[in-house]
């Protein structure tokens, strides 16, 4: 059983446009980026197993800055309830992650701070430049 936060599109994820509040001019390729190291990680956990590399902090953070760029919120990775919130309540004490009362239905979730939005999108601006062929 996967953890999620709402229901997604056919690849995980709603659809939508934009990168959320807080994006800088010049980020509209990053969502892009996210999506497709996103849709490699699942390749990956389909070939090899979703145990294989157990980096389910990493994939929560993907999934959040890709659920807040894209309403509503994204489901939060591949890995189980208990171990979802176990590294959801790590990445809110690291300050990345905290939880966010959803106005339409008044659930609670969770949405990455003002600080995991910087982390994400500068770590996605390093791996954009690093491949030499997108210019962020």
């Amino acid at each position: 059983m996967s953890g999620h936060v709402s229901a997604g599109g056919p690849d995980g994820h709603p659809g939508g446009e934009g990168l959320g509040d807080g994006a800088a001019e010049g980020d509209a390729g990053l969502l892009p980026l996210a999506e497709y190291i996103y849709r490699c990680r699942r390749i990956r956990d389909e070939m090899l197993g979703a145990d294989f590399f157990g980096e389910p902090a990493w994939d929560i953070l993907l999934d959040l800055f890709i659920g807040q760029s894209r309403k509503p919120a994204a489901p939060l990775g591949t890995s189980s309830a208990n171990t979802v919130l176990r590294w959801q309540n790590v990445l809110e004490a690291k300050g990345l992650v905290t939880r966010c009362t959803d106005a339409a239905s008044g659930g609670n979730h969770a949405c990455l701070t003002d600080k995991g939005q910087a982390l994400m999108r500068d770590y996605l601006r390093r791996a954009a430049r690093s491949t030499g062929k997108v210019n962020i």
